[in-house]
């Protein structure tokens, strides 16, 4: 199962593929000034439609393009209204704001290409020429283009000849650059991945060594933050595996990349939930989160099953635009339940901290103020990202300033650092100490202070007469809502004393 690839990225193949009219691929490539060795090849073999017995198939060829990114604005004829025409024809010849915009015509049956030049590295054509009569000849091109210059390289099948509608195409594109068959794209990601790698290593070291010193009087919730770290490192030594292996081979293995976004998708997950349940309470204000803890559990499941299947679609679909059902389907729900999970932080955030403030204990919500405040600074950036994302993906910016560095956008590498700090924060905030223990809850000071409550609530309670027919009668208060809720917080402790 690891071992499953399929040509895609690196290598495009074709298997008996139908091409017809207009066809392309592109890539991104670094040029190597010294070696050469960064390329684009194609070695394939195209058929023509076998003809019947009694019919003769007429002469006629088909172009094969590739060209740089800045010769893109070289081939076609773009309109006023936004429509490109890439083929010549009569009636393009005619038009009058084509003629109004070239010097000089177009070649008829053959791709519009302006002020093409001899010897020119950035724009090559070749020409498939299939011979008239009844045979049906295969026809095989093996080029490999060498790449003088950084940037998008695109490969073109531009079948403009009506006597050559449509062929059939098989064999490989491969694009290659001198450190891998990495695309461009992605270079960098390989060494971010190692990096973020060793960095789970070496803060999960010190979180064992912290734990292993104050083993007595470990908190659930920092046995919580030790399997995050676990799941973290696990994720990012899966990503960099496949993404070496993607360089070495030029294919990307299924398995190993399935198993990649599972365990990136757990991750995720995990620490979404362990924000909520710190911000609940849980260890400090709460021994448990009674019946709540299936209420996060099944959000929790709910949550991976999405994310999980939008994660799987993104690493195997390369297209830059997502088709709308897919943004219904899979991209929606994950952004309804962030929504949910933040709301749900919030509120209870500001339940807990109220409830320490009722109950005076200071030390623990100085401990959640600096937790309020991280979480604070990191909402501020998460939105300041959202907005460079939303630039960076109109359209054009991501080719033209970001093309060699996608991968900090389309792979989530913020997202991959943001989750990172996100951790570490709660790790600093909760590290093992020998005061451990001032931060777990304590069923004995909780009983004192419920005791408390209850006496206050009584102490303030107005008097009760019995009514001429012996029913109980209470006199109004001039206080009631704050009686509310003094009853009301003593209900709550209530339902925590019978959950503990």
């Amino acid at each position: 199962f690891l071992s499953w690839s399929f040509c895609e990225g690196a290598i495009i193949c074709y298997d008996n593929l139908g091409l017809e009219r207009i066809e392309s691929a592109r890539e991104g490539l670094l040029a190597d000034q010294v070696n050469d060795d960064s390329h684009v090849s194609i070695n394939m073999d195209f058929l023509r439609a076998q003809p019947s017995e009694d019919e003769d198939l007429p002469g006629g060829d088909f172009q094969v393009l590739e060209y740089h990114t800045s010769r893109s604005g070289s081939i076609g004829f773009t309109f006023k209204n936004g429509s490109t025409e890439y083929c010549c024809t009569r009636e393009l010849q005619n038009d009058p704001e084509f003629k109004s915009a070239h010097s000089k015509s177009c070649d008829v049956d053959r791709v519009v290409i302006e002020n093409q030049q001899d010897g020119d590295k950035l724009l090559q054509v070749t020409s498939i020429v299939f011979e008239d009569g009844k045979t049906s000849p295969k026809h095989r091109i093996f080029r490999k283009f060498n790449v003088i210059e950084s940037g998008t390289h695109y490969v073109m099948f531009a079948f403009c000849d009506p006597n050559v509608p449509a062929v059939l195409a098989s064999g490989c594109i491969e694009w290659r650059n001198y450190y891998g068959f990495l695309p461009a794209a992605l270079h960098g990601i390989i060494l971010f991945h190692f990096v973020m790698t060793l960095a789970y290593l070496g803060i999960g070291l010190v979180w064992f060594i912290m734990c292993a010193m104050y083993w007595r009087d470990i908190l659930g919730l920092q046995g919580c933050i030790a399997g995050v770290l676990g799941v973290g490192m696990f994720e990012q030594l899966l990503w960099h595996s496949y993404y070496k292996d993607f360089n070495a081979t030029g294919y990307s293995t299924v398995g190993l990349m399935i198993f990649s976004v599972l365990a990136q998708t757990l991750k995720r997950d995990v620490s979404r939930l362990l924000v909520l349940v710190v911000s609940m309470g849980y260890g400090v204000v709460r021994r448990s989160l009674g019946t709540t803890t299936y209420k996060v559990f099944l959000l929790g499941v709910v949550f991976f099953i999405f994310s999980a299947a939008h994660g799987v679609d993104q690493a195997r679909d390369h297209s830059t635009e997502p088709s709308v059902i897919k943004k219904i389907i899979l991209a929606f729900p994950i952004a309804l339940i962030n929504v949910t999970i933040a709301l749900w932080i919030f509120f209870s955030m500001t339940r807990t901290m109220a409830r320490l403030t009722e109950r005076k204990q200071l030390v623990k919500l100085s401990l959640y103020r600096r937790f309020f405040i991280v979480l604070a600074v990191l909402i501020v950036l998460s939105v300041g990202w959202h907005v460079l994302e939303i630039w960076a993906f109109s359209p054009g910016v991501l080719e033209t300033y970001f093309w060699d560095k996608a991968w900090i956008f389309t792979k989530d590498a913020f997202w991959e650092v943001f989750f990172f700090l996100m951790l570490l924060s709660v790790m600093i905030i909760w590290r093992p100490s020998a005061n451990n223990m001032r931060y777990a809850y304590n069923k004995v000071e909780d009983e004192d202070e419920q005791r408390a409550a209850t006496t206050d609530v009584e102490l303030n309670v107005p008097l009760i007469e019995k009514g001429h027919n012996g029913a109980a009668a209470a006199e109004p208060s001039s206080d009631a809502a704050s009686l509310a809720y003094k009853f009301t917080l003593d209900d709550d402790i209530g339902q925590e004393s019978k959950m503990d």
